[in-house]
């Protein structure tokens, strides 16, 4: 399928009074061929338009293969099919950048607050009554029972009760969030930082990217609290956090040395 250049489609459109604002580039196309051929013209494999009818010999040797083999018709099925293949494709990753460029909230930002107002029920279960059990020394020394064996301190009675507890929110909470299309890990922030999340169990995390490469050890002292203070960083006073251009710095870095061992191993 050919596309023509963008100052001759432009001029067609004008031409016959096509509006192309708000189309994507392959719509553009696709209304301006259609109505190029409702003209009794045709495009090229190299994006020209020519007249189908001239049989000269250099018109021939512009026209698409399809449209010498298979004639017109068949050649602007295979003109419809392409285009169409053509906008899917172009939908498929319009639709997928704007998912990768959506922030996700992971956990919101909670401003510290010396008492938590917000409270709710939180539901633990069922919890067996007990009762605890007695034994006399005495008696177990002089008892050849069975009896004997038994070391158990209460004994359940059976029947059970649902244990509901009332719970608060956290006094503070880092918040975390994550674009896909331009985050290396979620990051945490609160109201005066923000930064790449450096180790948590919860989350991928910075630490566990440099450990994965191979090469923590050579970079690490980059996020040092004593050697760089200033790139590493508590996020509401309790989630750590590395400075995010720092960080991009360093997987370039990363990036660059690994190529270099490539290259270096002849592989």
């Amino acid at each position: 399928m050919a596309f023509m250049n963008k100052e001759e489609l432009r001029n067609f459109a004008n031409l016959y009074g096509i509006d192309l604002e708000g189309k994507t580039w392959p719509e553009q196309q696709k209304i301006v061929q259609a109505e190029l051929r409702e003209h009794g013209f045709a495009v090229a494999k190299d994006g020209t338009v020519y007249d189908p009818n001239d049989n000269t010999e250099e018109a021939l040797e512009d026209m698409e293969p399809e449209a010498k083999e298979e004639g017109e018709e068949n050649s602007e099925t295979e003109f419809e099919k392409g285009m169409t293949q053509e906008l899917e494709e172009h939908k498929a990753v319009e639709a997928l950048r704007d998912v990768l460029d959506q922030e996700i909230e992971l956990a919101p930002y909670i401003p510290f607050t010396k008492t938590q107002l917000l409270k709710y029920d939180e539901d633990l279960g069922e919890c067996s009554e007990v009762e605890e059990v007695y034994y006399d020394v005495a008696e177990r020394i002089h008892s050849g029972s069975s009896r004997d064996l038994d070391s158990s301190t209460y004994r359940i009675k059976g029947t059970k009760r649902k244990v509901v507890a009332q719970s608060s929110l956290p006094k503070t909470n880092a918040g975390v969030k994550y674009r896909p299309s331009k985050d290396l890990v979620p990051v945490a922030f609160d109201n005066k930082h923000e930064g790449y999340v450096w180790c948590n169990n919860s989350y991928p995390n910075i630490k566990g990217l440099m450990l994965a490469s191979g090469y923590y050890e050579e970079f690490k002292d980059f996020f040092d609290s004593k050697k760089n203070p200033q790139n590493i960083f508590y996020v509401a006073g309790k989630m750590l956090a590395v400075s995010k251009p720092v960080t991009e710095h360093v997987f370039r870095l990363i990036e660059q040395r690994a190529q270099q061992d490539k290259e270096r191993r002849g592989y």
